[in-house]
């Protein structure tokens, strides 16, 4: 009896999927492929990857690229940037043949896990900024917006993936934050400089 519960116990953290093949779907196709599915999924990469670049580009120009993955904003960037990336990538190989889902492999639990670090994150960074360190001089510009509006709409990924969120799953994006936090207090403790 006790084997039972922990191993349902265990279930609930578990990165195991019933089916697989829902991770690499929409909820809204009708075939087992989508080009539509496909052409969203290689959007939503595409506009992270210039989001991140910009970013970049920003952090240059002001002369403190180096300090560019200090802030919780950008790592939500990068990390958005790799889960939309994986996401596309897995959903080209099934629509092209490449990939047959029979099992949950890395690559699917590493896109999982993404997911919701994903979403998190970035509904926590928007919300963090605009309600605690945004200051009203502060200039409203393009990278200001990119980075700390439109970060979140990832959150909207999950009105369009097929793959559920299993509640269990959210102790990995408190791993990242308690990390994070973790860093947050040391960094400036070892003379780590701040813009």
């Amino acid at each position: 009896m006790l084997n039972i519960v922990l191993q349902k116990f265990l279930a609930i953290f578990s990165l195991e999927h019933e089916q697989p093949i829902d991770l690499v779907k929409s909820q809204w196709q009708r075939k087992e492929k989508s080009v539509i599915y496909l052409i969203y999924r290689w959007m939503i990469t595409a506009f992270y990857m210039f989001s991140l670049i910009y970013s970049f580009y920003i952090s240059y120009i002001r002369g403190d690229l180096q300090l560019h993955f200090i802030y919780l904003t950008n790592l939500s960037m990068l990390t958005s940037v790799i889960f939309t990336l994986i996401g596309a990538s897995l959903v080209t190989f099934h629509y092209t043949d490449q990939l047959k889902i029979t099992k949950m492999t890395f690559w699917l639990k590493v896109y999982w896990i993404l997911s919701t670090c994903c979403t998190f994150l970035a509904i926590l960074a928007s919300v963090v900024y605009w309600l605690i360190l945004h200051d009203n001089k502060d200039e409203l510009d393009v990278n200001n917006i990119i980075l700390h509006m439109t970060n979140s709409f990832i959150a909207l990924d999950c009105l369009i993936v097929k793959y559920k969120f299993k509640l269990l799953h959210y102790i990995w994006p408190l791993l990242f934050g308690l990390i994070y936090t973790c860093f947050s207090f040391i960094y400036p403790s070892l003379g780590g400089l701040n813009r």
